[in-house]
């Protein structure tokens, strides 16, 4: 919902107000549409910055928390382990395969 000021309210109630019922509303709409449209440039400069600032902050804080995980999650001891563990299954592998390969040869010769 887009912030409007209390003054912006009052000057389009009364503006609303002094519309003659048999008036049609869309062409003053369309006219003060502009006047409006101008009056919010003014007031959405600042704004804009603001929400542009704080946005890139939230972006800044999320990507931190992400860079310090990832560095945090390198630095773990489970990588480490998991390689140790995979490089010690590998080894009984081969040493399996080659006392089998072992044996076939002893049993054909």
């Amino acid at each position: 919902m887009a912030f409007v000021s209390p003054r912006a309210e009052e000057s389009r109630a009364a503006t609303l107000g002094s519309l003659a019922p048999d008036q049609d509303s869309s062409s003053f709409t369309s006219k003060s549409m502009k006047k409006q449209c101008a009056r919010r440039e003014v007031f959405c400069g600042n704004t804009c910055h603001e929400l542009k600032r704080f946005w890139e902050q939230e972006i800044g804080k999320q990507t931190y928390y992400r860079e310090s995980e990832e560095y945090r999650l390198g630095r773990s001891a489970l990588r480490r382990l998991r390689e140790e563990w995979r490089q010690k299954l590998e080894m009984k592998l081969r040493l399996r395969n080659h006392t089998e390969e072992a044996e076939e040869q002893v049993h054909l010769g």
